[in-house]
Formats: C-alpha cells, structure tokens, sequence
C-alpha cells in the first residue's frame, strides 16, 4: 500500500528480485518477466521442466511433475501465500542458476515475511490514550460532531494532515465527544501503521478478524474472505453503532474494505495521504496550530503563570517550532522540565538547532533539543527502543533490550514518558511515535555499532523466548509432560500460571511479530523456537488462525534447514490447529508425516500424538471402528514412550467412542482405565475431563445421582484449574442430568453457561451438542417453538462443520419437535434421516429412531 524505491533486479539470468524491496505481488511479476525472457514457455512446459528436474534429483516418480494450475498460481499477482521452493524451482526451469535460486528463496521468506506481518494488528474497544491538554481544532470538531448528528447512516470522516499536526488526537477528542453525546456507544479502534518505519501496514483482512473478536464474534465464526468478514463486520455494527478509528491509513486501498456501510457507525480516518475522495468520506484538513493555540498549549502544560509573563518569547518558541501540535507540545513540556529558566532562555538553542534537522521542519528541531536535555542512559534507552519491530514493550522487556537493571530501565522511562518522547497507548506498554521513531533510528546508527544494536535484539529475543518457555514449562508442570525442552542458553524461570496465562495474553502478538520478522532479522531459528514453546497456548486459547500461520512458517523454515526434528514438530502442530479448524484433508497430510518422521526417529510420544488427532478426524467423519482402532494405537505408543498423559488421552477418547457406538459398559472401563492412570501420575487437568466425561456414560446407564457427582467434581476440579474446555462440558453435561431429571430451570442455566464458554473457546463441536440439548430442554418443556429453533441452528452448524452424530441428533429432535405439532410427514422425513446418518455411524440412537418411525406408522390415519 505504500510505495517504495525498487531495487532493480537483473535483466537476465534468472536473476532474483532484491530481497528487501519486493513484495508478494512484485515477486509474482518477476516472475512473468523472467518467464518473458526465457521465450514464454507454456505452464504446461514449465511444469514439465520442473518433473525433469526432480527426478535429477531423485524425487519420486509420482510426485515430480506438479499440476500445471499449481504452477500458474505462483505467477498470480493476488497471493497471500507462496510456494517457496515452487517458486525457486520455475526460477530454475526458467534458467537461474545455484546463487540466483537461492537469492529467490531469500526473496520469497523475506516477502512472505512482510506480507505475514501485516496480519498482527494493534485494536481495542476503547479509546487509547489521548492528550492530558487538547487545544484549539473547534471547526474540526464542530464538523465532525454536527455532521455526525445529522446523519442517521455512517458518517465518514478522513483527518489529514502532515506527520505531527494531531490527527490521532482529534479523532480521539472526537470520538469521546461522540461517545458522551450518545450519538455512538462504544469505540473501535486500529493502528493501521500506514507509515511505520518498521512494520508493513496492517492488513485489512486481519483489521476485520481483530474487530469481529472485539465484536464478541469467535476465532472459529470469522469467514476467511475479506467481503464476507466486512459484511460480518456491518452486520454486527448495526446492532450497537461505534465510532471506528481507523488511525495512520496508508491510504484509501487500505480504509475502503473497512468502512461499515450504511450500519449507523462513525468512522474516523487519520491519514498523512489524500483519502477523502476515494473513501466517500468529509475531508478534515489539519494544517498548523495557529500561534494563538501554541501560546494555549504552552499554558496548559508549563503553566499560565510562566507563559503570561513573556508573551513575546512565548510566540517566539511557537514560531521556533512551527507552530506543530507535536512539536510545541515537546517544546511546552521542556519548559515545564526547567522551572529555573525563563521562557527566553529557550529560545536561542531552539532556534540554533533549526540548521541541524534530521526530521523536516520544526519536528526534528524540537526532537534533537529534547534529546539534548535527557541523560546518556535515557538518550541510549530511546535509541534502542527504535531497533524493534514490536508495536509495543512492557518494562520487563525494555529492561532486557536495554540490558539495564529493572530500577535503572524504569527510571529512564519515566523520563521519555514525561519528555513525551515515549508513549503508553496501553497501561504498562511503551511505544514511540513514528517520527520519535524514524529520528531515534537515525540517532542508533549514528551512535550506536552495529554490533551493539545485534546484541540488544538478542537480549530481547532470549527475554521473549524465556517468557515463552517459563509459560511452558508452568503450564505442563502439574502432568510432567514436557517432551520439547527449550533452546540451548534460554533461561527458564519457575512462575506462577497467574503470572505466565496474562502475559502470552498481553505479548503474543509480539511473539507473533518477533517470528514474522525472523527471517529478515537472520533468525530463522527463533521462528521454530517460539513455535514450538507456544503451540500449546495457541491450541488452548483459540487462537488457531495466528496458530496456522506460525506453524507454516516453522514448518517452511525447518524444511528449508533440513531439521528432521522440528519439521515433525511442525507438521504435527499444523495438523492438529487444522483438526481444530475442521480441515481435515490438509490436516490428515500433515499429522501422517508426523507420525511417520516420529516413528522413524523412535519417538513414540510425538508419534502417540500424532494418531491421536488423525483419530479425532476418523470419528468427526463417522468411521467410529477406525476412530477407535487409533485411538488404541495411540494409547500403545504412549505407553511404549512413558506418557502417562497421552495414554489417559488415548483410552478416555476411546471411551467417548465406545459411547457414541452403543457400547456403554465398555466406555465406561476405559473411562475407568483413564482416570486411573490420570490419578496414578497426578494429571489433574486428564482427572477432570475424565470426571466428566464417565457422567454422560453414567447417565445413560441409567445411574443419574452417580452421574450428577462425577459431573461436578469434574466442573469444580476444571474451576479450580481454569480450564475453560473442562468448565463448558462441565458445565453442559450437569445440564443434561437435571434435565433427564426434571429441572429444566437448571438445566437451561448450565446449558447457556456451556453455549457462552463453547463461543469463548471457539469449540463449534460443542456448541453444536449443547444447540441440540437446549432444543430438548425447550422440547422437554412443551415450548416447541424455542426447541426448533435451537434444533435448526444446531443442524446449520453440524452440517457447516461436518459433525454427522451432532447433524443426526438436530434432525432427530427436529422429528420431535414436528410430531408433537402433529406434522407426521414431515416428522417421517426428519427421523428418517436422522436413521440413515445413525445406521451408517453404528450409533444405538438408530434403534431409538426405528421406534419413533414405527409408532408414526401405527398411528398413521387411513387413507
């Protein structure tokens, strides 16, 4: 979005584009170019080139020649993803030789890189903060706000102006304006980092996810496709209108597929560039404050008193600073900073600085004199805050980066802090602004070696995979399952969950941005190092898109490195995040590589884990015999490997199996069998979801009292562990026991617990089951009209994710709800195929809708 000096890449040979400079689409481009070169060969051709290729290298026969749409796609300008080694190989069958392949494999990871990094997104649903003083801007404002109130659609509004004229700021005075008026009722807002010096800007697709999360919508509810997520997007804004703060566009490409539509929102769009027009949106110019509103600024922050007393110095120092909002504010707060001078005492070094800019104008002016007045160790710390690419640290990291003791590193930020020159858009978090930024760079590689600047990145990177490894560690210590250990040289500390669950919370957007920078920072290492630590938080927390992309690129990277060790782990990662998005073919591929990788190496712990998930695909397809034959293979090679955890698993997924087929007295023995071995190894987390699991066996036994024990001690023990999967079948499990009993005003109670926790983990599985156990709560009750409707939604989401058990039981309570209507025919076509899907996946249920069907026929009037 934001355009860029090209490097110039060869004219022939299969020369690479410049690893820097290129983007994904650019890549794509010289790619025709370089196929241009070499005569327009056809797709066809080419593909064919490549077969001959690998078969030079011994590649087997069934996988040389790649599919001539595959390579076509490579030379797409609209991917979001490329085949590295493709792309290297049509460089080759277009005539690169050894070193120009290899600087398009550069290329490629670097590309791919940047493109990556514009899905992590900086947003809330409230306002960052704002100035302590907001001066002058009453016509913008009043634009805005009048505007706004005689629009009964979305108003659109785009603040532009030149960098430091407070754009960010206004939009902020206006949304809080608009927020007390009650024209809006709450806020979103967007870095969209249109001219970061560092990162690319943010994606608009990634935007859209990050807002439909803030909107309440889950990971798993979020469509893929841009379109589909903004028309998510407005449907949600129609319900509860915002003012949408699109802050730093790059420029209309960008704000365009983010615009709320007709849903009654405010948006509020900061831009140095012209997008007004294309946006359909009021323009706000901002030039410079007046002399009169830099005189107001001056007296909000160093005083009225001292201003007053030198009206002429004031507009002198006004003037000196360009009248700028950012810088007049810089210069206000150095007054305030040295009660022992008068105002003309700045004067004379502010204007002597104007001939050494490093920044344009005044800003820079202001920047190099505020910097002037801060302490070597200060004026180091900001320097080394602009070598990161993260959108923002806490202290514990800034201490590291700095190399600092905790009390000296504080200190120096509460002085950047109060020279403005360091931000907090968020309690606790630090960032520069992006012209504090680019000028603190400036300084670095003026001041600073480039040695130094290397070792500061790596403190910080060992900070980060420290945290990342301690949460680790925390996490499995109760079961002792810590099969991955972390890298040579990383320190691991003993912390508390409660330490180490916030802080993935609050910095996995930075370890998600440390990895996508890896490759450009020439650690491709640390992309599988902090992959491998934090698999598990992702997999826990829902965040399986972010888990998918960091997968692929460890994946990428260890396969690129040839580690046979880290690739399984990859491949293994990958497939189970695509278990748990419900894309089971790519998964299946994937977790089939693992295991055999594991079994090759003798590791029968990843490759236990490996099967396990495989197996958890087998039974959401409805093969319950094979689902159950590798749930007990899993549970062999956990045994073989010593993982108590991994067995507990195996045979308590096996039980679930057993109890969907019918076979109630065997589920329970394994569900026994788990427990037992959970106990014996002190696994809590496996003792509470084995607890209540046995209570669904228990209650169809007929043993409800028994049932309605194990179910709470499992949902108490999962409440004292905070284990929200635990806590949500918990949860929908009591509900269904009070039901079977009766109590249908607990039931729904714990059932809703359930929906609203399936929602929070994005576990559309469950949610599907408790769709259909509201439905017989409501049915159960006589409220027919509520029972269909749950039926329906659960249908619609059994069939969207492809769960045939969840699928049969909506259409079986759909019948019920149809018959009980009097509607016989259509409750004979429901049953009947509910039945079909029961017969095909063995379940006892099909027995139950064969009787249902035969009592239609009983009663069926003659003709």
């Amino acid at each position: 979005m934001r355009e860029t000096a090209d490097s110039a890449a060869g004219a022939g040979g299969g020369d690479a584009p410049s690893s820097r400079t290129w983007t994904l689409e650019d890549i794509a481009e010289r790619l025709r170019s370089l196929r241009a070169e070499a005569g327009h060969p056809s797709y066809a051709e080419i593909a064919n080139r490549i077969g001959r290729l690998r078969a030079r290298r011994g590649v087997p026969a069934s996988e040389q020649k790649p599919a001539r749409a595959t390579v076509y796609d490579c030379f797409r300008t609209d991917r979001r993803r490329l085949d590295t080694d493709l792309v290297v190989e049509i460089a080759r069958a277009l005539g690169a030789d050894d070193a120009a392949a290899a600087g398009w494999a550069q290329a490629c990871r670097v590309a791919q890189s940047q493109a990556d990094a514009a899905t992590v997104v900086t947003a809330y649903a409230a306002l960052p903060s704002g100035v302590s003083t907001f001066v002058g801007r009453a016509d913008a404002l009043a634009t805005i706000l009048e505007t706004s109130d005689h629009s009964p659609a979305s108003a659109v509004f785009s603040i532009e102006g030149m960098p430091g004229s407070g754009k960010s700021q206004l939009a902020i005075e206006a949304a809080r304006r608009l927020v007390e008026r009650r024209r809006v009722a709450d806020v979103l807002y967007a870095d969209l980092r249109g001219f970061h010096p560092e990162n690319p800007p943010a994606d608009p697709a990634a935007v859209l996810a990050v807002f439909l999360r803030l909107l309440g919508v889950s990971s798993r509810e979020i469509p893929s496709g841009v379109d589909q997520r903004l028309a998510e997007f407005r449907a949600q804004l129609r319900s509860t209108r915002r003012v949408v703060i699109l802050d730093d566009a790059a420029g209309a490409a960008q704000v365009v597929p983010l615009l709320p539509g007709d849903s009654g929102s405010v948006v509020l769009i900061t831009s140095r560039t012209q997008v007004a027009e294309a946006a359909g949106a009021v323009q706000i110019p901002l030039s410079t404050f007046t002399v009169d509103e830099s005189i107001a600024l001056l007296r909000g922050v160093a005083g009225t008193d001292v201003v007053d007393q030198d009206i002429a110095s004031a507009t002198e120092l006004s003037e000196a600073s360009g009248c700028l909002p950012l810088a007049v504010g810089l210069t206000a707060t150095r007054v305030a900073a040295r009660p022992g001078w008068s105002l003309s005492d700045h004067v004379q070094p502010l204007l002597q600085r104007r001939r050494s800019l490093r920044l344009d104008d005044a800003v820079g002016a202001t920047l190099d004199l505020s910097y002037a007045t801060l302490s070597s160790r200060a004026q180091r710390t900001l320097r080394l805050l602009a070598v990161h690419p993260c959108a923002d640290l806490d202290e514990p990291a800034i201490t590291a980066l700095t190399g600092r003791d905790p009390h000296e590193a504080g200190a120096d930020l509460r002085v950047l802090v109060a020279h403005h020159l360091v931000t907090q858009a968020r309690p606790h978090r630090y960032s520069l602004h992006s012209l504090v930024r680019t000028y603190a760079l400036d300084r670095s590689y003026d001041d600073d070696r480039p040695a130094e600047r290397e070792v500061a990145l790596e403190r910080l990177y060992q900070h980060y995979l420290g945290m990342v490894w301690s949460a680790y560690s925390t996490a499995h210590a109760p079961t002792g399952r810590r099969n991955r250990q972390p890298p040579q040289h990383v320190v691991v500390s003993t912390l508390d969950e409660s330490v180490t669950l916030p802080w993935l919370e609050a910095n996995i957007d930075n370890v998600l941005t440390l990895a996508h920078h890896a490759p450009e920072l020439n650690r491709p290492d640390l992309i599988t190092h902090l992959a491998e630590g934090v698999s598990w938080w992702l997999n826990r927390y829902g965040r399986y898109r972010d888990a998918r992309l960091l997968h692929q690129l460890a994946l990428e990277v260890a396969v690129s490195r040839g580690e046979r060790v880290s690739e399984a782990r990859a491949n293994l990662d990958l497939g189970q995040i695509l278990v748990r998005l419900t894309e089971w073919d790519p998964a299946i591929i994937h977790l089939d590589r693992a295991q055999r990788a594991f079994e090759a190496m003798g590791d029968m712990y990843g490759a236990s884990s490996a099967v396990n998930a495989m197996a958890i695909i087998e039974v959401h397809r409805g093969r319950l015999a094979e689902g159950i034959e590798l749930f007990q293979r899993s549970a062999e090679l956990s045994r073989a490997a010593g993982n108590g955890h991994g067995t507990a698993t195996a045979l308590d997924n096996t039980a679930i199996v057993l109890r969907r087929a019918g076979r109630l007295d065997e589920a329970e023995k394994y569900h026994r069998m788990a427990l037992a071995e959970a106990t014996r190894i002190g696994d809590r987390y496996m003792q509470a979801t084995g607890l209540t699991n046995v209570s669904e066996v228990q209650l169809l036994l007929g043993r409800r009292d028994e049932a309605l024990q194990s179910a709470r001690r499992g949902l108490q023990l999962g409440k004292e562990l905070s284990n929200m999967p635990t806590i949500a079948y918990g949860n929908d499990n009591i509900g269904n026991i009070l039901s079977a009993d009766g109590d249908y005003e607990n039931a729904l109670r714990h059932h809703r617990e359930a929906l609203a926790l399936s929602h929070q983990t994005g576990d559309r599985h469950l949610e599907a089951g408790v769709l259909n156990n509201l439905g017989t709560d409501h049915h159960r009750m006589g409220d027919h009209g509520q029972a269909r409707s749950h039926y329906d939604d659960a249908h619609a989401l059994s069939t969207k994710i492809g769960d045939t058990f969840e699928e049969a039981r909506a259409l079986d309570g759909i019948g019920a709800v149809c018959a009980a209507q009097g509607a016989a025919d259509d409750a004979r076509q429901y049953w009947s195929e509910a039945l079909a899907i029961f017969e095909q996946l063995g379940s006892p249920e099909a027995a139950q809708v064969r009787d249902r069907l035969a009592q239609l026929a009983v009663h069926k009037p003659d003709g």
